[in-house]
């Protein structure tokens, strides 16, 4: 549904007016701002939340087709994740961004990510798969963001490009 087709109170959830398709090719991690305008001067209301759930179709091409870690993400259909490919997420750089002033790779927005995504399952659709670096479950829960997760950003915390080793993806 277009939430210019409808009239208010809106409740649910409605298509974007604009093609997202404006976005294929770029990194989806970072700060994503929703606009919201009021063109009735008669009638007053409120955002009480809002969502934006995003589902990459581009596979990760970086590892081979039979690597292992895959196999439960290809069981589910949800394809490798790209952002795997990234140079340095593997050394904990979930964002894929460099901190501005002191050019650290693996900073504050990175363990933002992680403890946003602590706890989380394959099948959780609030998963960012970023968030899961070692491309693991954890052994017992199955939780794909968990303790080596963080122990990889704890790690290499407040590291530049130049300290790290950034061969990602690594071989098995």
């Amino acid at each position: 549904r277009l939430i210019a087709e409808e009239s208010g109170p809106f409740t649910g959830c409605y298509r974007p007016e604009g093609s997202l398709s404006d976005f294929d090719g770029k990194l989806i991690a970072g700060t994503w701002t929703l606009e919201v305008t009021d063109n009735m001067s008669i009638a007053s209301g409120t955002l009480n939340s809002w969502s934006l759930f995003i589902k990459a179709t581009q596979p990760c091409t970086c590892f081979p087709s039979d690597y292992s870690t895959y196999n439960d993400w290809a069981a589910l259909g949800l394809g490798r994740p790209a952002c795997w490919c990234w140079p340095y997420q593997c050394d904990g750089d979930v964002d894929g961004d460099t901190e501005t002033f002191f050019k650290y790779r693996v900073y504050g927005k990175d363990l933002a990510l992680v403890v946003e995504n602590w706890k989380r399952k394959i099948d959780d659709p609030l998963l960012n798969p970023c968030a899961d670096i070692d491309h693991k479950a954890e052994t017992f829960f199955d939780y794909r963001v968990y303790g080596k997760d963080l122990g990889i950003v704890v790690t290499n915390w407040k590291k530049t490009d130049a300290e790290l080793a950034g061969d990602c993806p690594r071989p098995e």
